[in-house]
């Protein structure tokens, strides 16, 4: 859930607490791909080529839509039809790399992952991406 649309995602949640009664809003969790590094640029990169496996799935492009990444979610969906995954791969756009995953210095990340905890997400997960998963993980293990 990219930053943005934490708002239209909590409205949402809060009015399927309010109709199944609910008097509070349920714990809202989200895990965020993370690769903390010296080349974001390389990083963002891998993220991309990985993210068009989800972009293959319908339920996937529907949700991105809804987020406002509408361009992208269709640019996928007439790739997948033609069975072309690296138009796929070079349909995803910058913007929406970064609207779901973080990637540089592990102070940049924090201050990402308090931007969704400040937008109304109350369970904060991080996904670790990269060469060695632990490279990422000591930067934010117990903290």
């Amino acid at each position: 859930v990219p930053i943005a649309a934490v708002p239209q995602v909590r409205a949402a949640v809060e009015r399927g607490a309010a109709r199944s009664g609910r008097s509070a809003l349920p714990e809202l969790i989200l895990s965020v791909p993370c690769e903390v590094t010296d080349d974001p640029q390389e990083a963002r990169a891998r993220f991309q080529h990985d993210l068009a496996f989800y972009l293959t799935a319908p339920p996937y492009r529907r949700a991105l839509s809804w987020y406002g990444f509408g361009a992208d979610a269709e640019r996928a969906r007439a790739a997948w039809e033609q069975k072309d995954l690296d138009l796929l791969r070079s349909g995803i756009s910058n913007e929406l790399v970064d609207a779901i995953g973080m990637f540089g210095s592990a102070p940049d990340c924090w201050k990402r992952l308090a931007a969704w905890r400040d937008a109304g997400i109350t369970s904060l997960a991080v996904t670790a991406l990269g060469n060695d998963p632990r490279v990422v993980l000591q930067h934010f293990a117990l903290q």
